[in-house]
């Protein structure tokens, strides 16, 4: 498990499953300004483990070009076959995911938990 501390009070969390599988746990704040997050996120999904799961229930806030950048990663995600999905969002996190389009939303897969 890693823990990576970016400039915006964002920290990302990964571990691996047994499987290979990937768990990225969001603690604080992302914004457009995250590079790091991309980064990380996108080496993830090049890295083609089986799975990808975004979790976001430590995660405080997120702005609308954030959740844009999710939505791009599970296109990036469904091109490599890799399976993606977020978890756990709720409160502010939550209303900017509900926040988006119709056509946005089905492209996000979303587990609770």
């Amino acid at each position: 498990m890693t823990a990576l501390y970016a400039e915006h009070e964002l920290r990302v969390v990964t571990a691996e499953d047994a499987d290979g599988g990937l768990r990225l746990s969001l603690v604080g704040q992302a914004d457009r300004s995250c590079i790091d997050l991309r980064d990380i996120v996108v080496a993830a999904l090049r890295c083609e483990p089986p799975r990808v799961e975004i979790d976001l229930r430590a995660l405080e806030a997120i702005d609308h070009e954030g959740a844009a950048f999710l939505l791009a990663c599970s296109r990036l995600a469904k091109h490599l076959g890799v399976e993606y999905r977020l978890t756990g969002p709720h409160g502010p996190v939550a209303d900017v995911l509900a926040e988006m389009t119709a056509d946005e939303q089905c492209l996000l897969p979303f587990k609770s938990g």
